[in-house]
């Protein structure tokens, strides 16, 4: 075996069930057929591909392997064998229960070469879009409570969206009238004294 295989994912690969053995192993074996530098690794307690960043990942499961293309999104026409994970990432993932199910070797070959093209090139997927945070309504007793307090009023006025925001959910959070109160008093005390 060369350099370019770990004993950790060897020893990774003995601790699966049975039926996920021959599935990573033959994982494993087309990318060192398909691209004899890729580098193997452990990371997050599972076994990566490498090559300028990670290119892919495999991991056995109870029922299944998974394995997963970090970049899969931007394979050309992201291949319909593919599953998105979430609507969070990039990566497309494989689930695979049997060699039976093995998807077409030179199919996979052709997308291990181009995952690793995207890391050559330095190709980095879109970034994802920031879930804006919805508007927490400033109800008009919180309003109220501070306008009877001049400093308080003017440091909130001036604070960042996010120390605002902090302070609303936390007066706003409590649960009963007198523990909302007591946070409303302390929260007025901490303003006038200019505290985010």
């Amino acid at each position: 075996m060369s350099e370019s295989y770990s004993r950790d994912v060897d020893a990774y690969i003995d601790g699966v069930q049975e039926f996920a053995k021959p599935i990573l192993l033959r994982i494993r074996e087309l990318f060192h057929e398909a691209f004899p530098d890729i580098e193997e690794t452990i990371k997050w307690s599972c076994p990566h591909f490498e090559y300028k960043g990670i290119v892919a990942q495999m991991a056995g499961y109870k029922n299944h392997v998974r394995f997963i293309f970090w970049k899969g999104s931007l394979l050309s026409g992201f291949p319909s064998s593919l599953s998105q994970i979430g609507d969070k990432t990039q990566m497309g993932a494989l689930n695979i229960s049997s060699l039976e199910d093995f998807p077409d070797e030179a199919e996979l070959k052709a997308l291990i070469l181009e995952a690793i093209d995207l890391n050559e090139r330095g190709v980095k997927p879109p970034a994802r879009p920031k879930k804006q945070k919805a508007e927490i309504e400033m109800p008009s007793w919180f309003m109220d409570a501070m306008s009877a307090n001049q400093p308080a009023f003017t440091t909130f006025h001036h604070f960042s969206p996010t120390d605002k925001r902090e302070y609303l959910e936390w007066v706003t959070g409590a649960k009963r009238e007198a523990t909302r109160e007591s946070r409303m008093q302390q929260a007025i005390e901490w303003m006038a004294q200019g505290k985010p």
